[in-house]
C-alpha cells in the first residue's frame, strides 16, 4: 500500500474523518497538479480503495459518533446510534468476543449512571441489563457490581476502572467491533508495520547480543 493511502487507512480506522477528507483533497489537488506537467506514465500515488468515491463517509460519520459517545461517556446514546446503525451488534450473536464487548459497554453505562445517578439507580439498572449475564461473565461483572460499596469513587481501589482510560479502552474496543461490521481490518497497515518492525529490531538486538557474548566467550578461552 502507497504511503499516503497507509495514512488515509489509519485516520479513517480512528475516525478522524475530517483530518482523512482534508487530506485527500490536498492529495486530489497534488495529483491534478502531477498529471499537467508530467509524462502519462505518472505512478498514481493515491490507493484506488481510498479514493473519496469510495469511501462511506455516512458510516464512518456514524462509527465517529459512537466512539466519540462512549469517551465522553453518553453510553446510551452510543447504543441508540449502535442500534441505528449496527442493529446485529446488539443482536443475538454466537460471537464470543462481540458478546462480551458489548457486555462491558452495558457494565460501562452502569458505571455512568452510578457516577451521575446515584446507587438506587445504577443497582436497578444492574438487575434489568447486568444480573441475567452474571453466571456468564462473573469475574468481571463481580469488578464492576463491587463499585456500589464505595462511597468515595475517588478511592485508589477503583480509580482505574472510574478513570477516563477505562472509558477509552472501552471505546476501542467497540470500535473494533463497527470495524468489523464494516468488513474492514481491525488493525491498520501502519501498526502492522510497526509491529513488525519492533520484531525485527528486537531480532537484531538479540543476535547483537550473542554475537558479543561469543565474542567475551572467546577471550575467555584464550586467557585459559
Amino acid at each position: 500500500m502507497e504511503n499516503r493511502a497507509i495514512i488515509i487507512e489509519y485516520l479513517l480506522h480512528y475516525c478522524h474523518k475530517d483530518s482523512a477528507k482534508a487530506l485527500l483533497k490536498e492529495m486530489k489537488m497534488l495529483d491534478s497538479c502531477s498529471d499537467s506537467i508530467q509524462n502519462n506514465d505518472i505512478q498514481r500515488t493515491t490507493n484506488d480503495s481510498f479514493k473519496e468515491d469510495n469511501i462511506d463517509w455516512k458510516q464512518v460519520e456514524a462509527r465517529k459518533e459512537v466512539y466519540e459517545f462512549i469517551k465522553k461517556g453518553d453510553i446510551q446514546q452510543a447504543f441508540i446510534l449502535i442500534n441505528r446503525h449496527f442493529p446485529s451488534l446488539t443482536s443475538s450473536t454466537s460471537n464470543k468476543e462481540t458478546d462480551f464487548i458489548i457486555y462491558k459497554l452495558y457494565c460501562q453505562q452502569f458505571i455512568e449512571i452510578l457516577r451521575t445517578s446515584g446507587a438506587l439507580e445504577a443497582i436497578e439498572f444492574a438487575r434489568c441489563h447486568l444480573r441475567p449475564y452474571r453466571e456468564v461473565y462473573s469475574e468481571y461483572t463481580n469488578s464492576i457490581l463491587c463499585l456500589i460499596a464505595y462511597t468515595d469513587l475517588e478511592h485508589e481501589r477503583i480509580k482505574h476502572i472510574m478513570s477516563q482510560e477505562h472509558r477509552d479502552d472501552i471505546a476501542d474496543q467497540v470500535n473494533q467491533l463497527l470495524l468489523e461490521a464494516q468488513g474492514l481490518p481491525q488493525q491498520t497497515t501502519l501498526e502492522k508495520l510497526w509491529r513488525q518492525s519492533k520484531v525485527v529490531e528486537n531480532e537484531l538486538k538479540n543476535r547483537q547480543q550473542g554475537l558479543l557474548k561469543k565474542k567475551d566467550n572467546n577471550k575467555d578461552c584464550q586467557y585459559k
